[in-house]
């Protein structure tokens, strides 16, 4: 596990997972992993505060043993046009390179403001498959009504509801748009 914020890395090891893991403060763009290393790499939640996100997905990759897996999450565009922010990132595919070297200077900031762009799944699928990576599937996740404040109630019903609620918010077009919090997508490296 890997994080720019140290204090996050102790969080996620209070998360008891299993396996070996080792856990590494540092910045993505510079770590120097050895090629062809890793079965499997998350990339949670980061693209979006990368001005070249293409070039962590081929560093990323290159660290990918032959067929590895990559998994990558980022905010759905639709969070971001509905709310009340003072910072409305622009889609990434709107994004040009004068925008591009103004963001490099913002990448990895404090709170939510070091969204430099959003990306909806077509400009997600696009900068992955760009990289050589095989988009094996691409969807949406995390439905909005599902949180901290709806979970007490949630927590009665049964788990049938629930998978039925996740399924036609997450996989019903126009409602997953709307409605979910978050975009993944799931790469090959051939």
């Amino acid at each position: 596990a890997s994080d720019l914020n140290c204090n996050f890395l102790g969080y996620a090891k209070k998360k008891k997972e299993f396996g070996n893991i080792s856990y590494v403060c540092g910045n993505a763009l510079g770590m120097d992993f050895a090629n062809n290393n890793f079965d499997a790499v998350i990339l949670g939640e980061l693209i979006e505060h990368v001005a070249y996100p293409e070039e962590l997905i081929k560093k990323t990759s290159a660290c990918l043993k032959k067929n590895g897996i990559m998994v990558i999450t980022t905010p759905n565009n639709h969070l971001f046009s509905g709310l009340l922010l003072d910072h409305h990132p622009k889609l990434f595919s709107n994004i040009d390179e004068k925008d591009r070297k103004e963001l490099s200077k913002r990448q990895f900031g404090p709170a939510g403001s070091d969204h430099l762009f959003v990306f909806d799944i077509k400009s997600l699928i696009n900068v992955i498959k760009e990289q050589g990576l095989k988009v094996l599937d691409a969807g949406y996740v995390n439905s909005c009504f599902i949180n901290q404040f709806t979970y007490p109630f949630l927590r009665i019903c049964p788990k049938s509801m629930l998978h039925f609620f996740n399924n036609v918010t997450t996989k019903i077009p126009y409602f997953n748009k709307k409605l979910c919090l978050g975009l993944y997508a799931i790469a090959k490296n051939g």
